[in-house]
């Protein structure tokens, strides 16, 4: 209170600390069925035909029967089947050489319960029954956090832990005063953790030795080039019995036996005696993964510092600044890896991974603008941005990985997105008018998390080129104009006393698609992804404008002391087609141009009745996603007590 407004700080300090907990549970419990058969009776692995038993009479004499017993084997007998066995009697199923086999068919349902498998029995090898973290393969919740050890020691119970990030920020900002400059200033330093463990090679579940740990090969001295270092990882023709060096990899950088850069590891899989890449392993004759494979989450630390400032230019015009970095931490879905994802990646359907490794994406923003005054009803508000992103999240190839070669996330994209916006806001006595435009050019090498997988099935993964992004709307135009109707009306308690209408009026060019130069049967599920070349550049064509008009007009009453508002809307007012999708050959929302290519008439002349055919396929073509909403009317009333 004793000092001027301009030696007066606002400085604010504060820190947050947050930890996560994700966990969840799923069980296919009516494939259950299929799997109990299998797991019964596997103990009994044939006639013992070594040891027969033949059948005689009252006097000692062969009659015509030779009989066998059969063999067990107890080691084959699964938990389950020991488990059930001890629930039936000898009613249940049949006997068959001195041993009974029972029919889980047979049993009460009741009688079962998912306690009686073990957890590797429900994991099947991958082809799994059930899938969980945070909770036993039982459906309970853990205490605690599990480790990767009590994954892969625990055979009975296969434990794993839930997704635990953590994320903690600290920061200061002050705002002041200089002079006449209005000045923000601040700093936020953020710490990500993802909290889980990283394959600490991510082209080698197993440990794999580096040029400084081969000195000799099959008995004979290696001599290294110059241009390897000495954490590369060696390649050989035989991981078993290597007897040559074929290559050399760092990083993600493939060499060949010279020491030359090649283009992949293609050439050394060539090289091999089995067809497959065949990295130098520590241990060959232990290919089990281990807790030693995998290494503690490096936690990202990153300092953001924003910077604002106004000052006035005359008494009816300002010009302002901003500077300010963000940070966006990785979704759940791309970064949460549990151990069973590596262990069983050799039997999996998918080779699509998250990737524990994962880092925040970064977000730096610039812009400028003025505002000036017009009159004394109007502000005219000029803004020119730009922003870079960085770390940003796409599909990443990881060819010829031992023991698999899988995809899986990386932040390997970046973008810009430039901008230049027009505000215009004018008051008038009884209506308030609201504008805006925006003309905007967003590129980068990925539209989203996986806009690289058509890159990488074409067989160029690491082509990196700036194409505009799909939200890269390169015009954008708004309207808002409200006023008050009774202030139209010369009644003071007319129809349009308290009433209000506001109609929103927006028009935008269209978003960015890959353009094809022939027509692939979009309605038509062959069991095959058609493809066709791209036509231009990806991301070079444009969808058609969009338009649409919004409306409300609000009525409220006072009835029986309570305020009642009564509010009509009206959803594009004109009910005007907008598109939003278009199928890539022919820019159409309707029609993708199969049918009529060559192509596309051949495969209608062999269908067995061509006008259904084509009937059905243009119904499917019609997909109701591609458009937007007809115009849609709703009455809303809205009361308080």
């Amino acid at each position: 209170p004793d000092r001027s407004l301009a030696k007066q700080h606002d400085v604010q300090v504060g820190m947050l600390f947050e930890q996560r907990r994700r966990s969840y549970y799923s069980l296919s419990a009516n494939t259950l069925w299929q799997l109990m058969p299998q797991l019964l009776n596997q103990q009994f692995i044939g006639l013992d035909l070594k040891n027969p038993s033949m059948s005689i009479d009252q006097y000692g004499m062969f009659t015509d029967t030779l009989s066998y017993q059969m063999i067990f084997d107890p080691s084959r007998q699964t938990y389950f089947d020991k488990n059930l066995r001890n629930q039936v009697d000898a009613t249940n199923g049949y006997m068959h050489g001195g041993a009974h086999f029972i029919d889980v068919n047979s049993v009460d349902p009741s009688a079962l319960s998912i306690d009686m498998f073990t957890a590797d029995e429900l994991w099947n090898n991958g082809s799994s029954y059930l899938s969980y973290a945070g909770y036993d393969y039982k459906g309970k919740l853990l205490r605690g956090q599990k480790g990767i050890r009590d994954f892969l020691n625990d055979e009975d119970n296969r434990y794993i832990g839930g997704y635990t990030p953590n994320y903690s920020a600290v920061w200061v900002q002050d705002n002041f005063v200089l002079e006449k400059l209005k000045i923000r200033a601040g700093v936020r330093v953020e710490r990500f953790d993802a909290n889980q463990r990283v394959l600490k090679d991510a082209y080698s579940l197993y440990p794999v030795k580096s040029v400084a740990e081969v000195s000799s090969l099959a008995g004979q001295a290696v001599s290294h080039p110059s241009t390897i270092g000495e954490d590369a990882a060696v390649y050989v023709n035989d991981a078993e019995n290597p007897t040559s060096i074929v290559g050399y990899r760092e990083g993600n950088r493939w060499y060949d036996s010279k020491g030359s850069a090649l283009a992949s590891g293609e050439s050394l899989r060539q090289l091999t005696s089995q067809g497959v890449i065949q990295p130098y392993l520590q241990n060959p004759n232990d290919q089990s993964i281990a807790a030693e494979s995998f290494e503690d989450y490096t936690p990202e630390v990153m300092v953001l510092p924003r910077l604002s400032f106004s000052f006035p230019i005359s008494s009816f015009a300002i010009f302002y600044a901003y500077y300010d970095k963000f940070s966006q931490r990785p979704s759940y879905g791309q970064t949460f890896t549990p151990i069973n994802t590596y262990y069983y990646l050799e039997n999996a359907s998918s080779t699509l991974l998250p990737n524990p490794g994962l880092k925040p994406t970064k977000r730096t923003d610039y812009l400028v603008g003025y505002k000036q005054l017009i009159g004394r009803k109007s502000v005219l508000n000029l803004s020119v941005g730009y922003a870079d992103i960085r770390d940003d999240i796409n599909l990443v190839n990881i060819e010829q990985a031992y023991p698999r070669s899988y995809m899986t996330y990386g932040n390997v994209d970046f973008s810009t997105v430039k901008k230049f916006g027009v505000d215009f806001q004018m008051n008038l006595d009884n209506v308030q008018i609201k504008s805006n435009y925006l003309l905007q050019f967003a590129d980068g090498t990925g539209s989203n998390a996986n806009s690289s997988a058509s890159l990488i099935q074409a067989g160029q993964p690491n082509l990196k080129s700036l194409y505009p992004l799909q939200f890269d709307v390169r015009h954008k135009l708004n309207v808002l104009v409200s006023t008050q109707l009774d202030r139209l009306s010369n009644k003071k308690r007319g129809f349009f006393k308290n009433m209000q209408a506001n109609v929103i009026a927006n028009a935008q060019s269209g978003s960015p698609f890959t353009a094809i130069v022939n027509a692939v049967p979009e309605a038509q599920n062959l069991g095959t992804v058609s493809r066709s070349q791209i036509k231009g550049n990806p991301f070079g064509s444009r969808m058609p404008w969009n338009y649409n008009v919004d409306m409300s007009i609000s009525k409220s009453l006072i009835r029986n002391g309570k305020p009642v508002t009564f509010q009509l809307n009206v959803l594009n007012l004109l009910n005007l087609v907008q598109v939003y999708n278009v199928y890539a050959a022919t820019a159409s929302a309707t029609n993708d141009g199969y049918l009529s290519s060559p192509v596309g008439k051949q495969t209608v002349q062999r269908e067995q009745n061509a006008q259904s055919f084509v009937q059905y396929y243009n119904l499917k073509l019609n997909n109701p996603s591609h458009f937007g909403s007809p115009r849609m009317i709703s009455l809303t009333i809205r009361t308080s007590f």
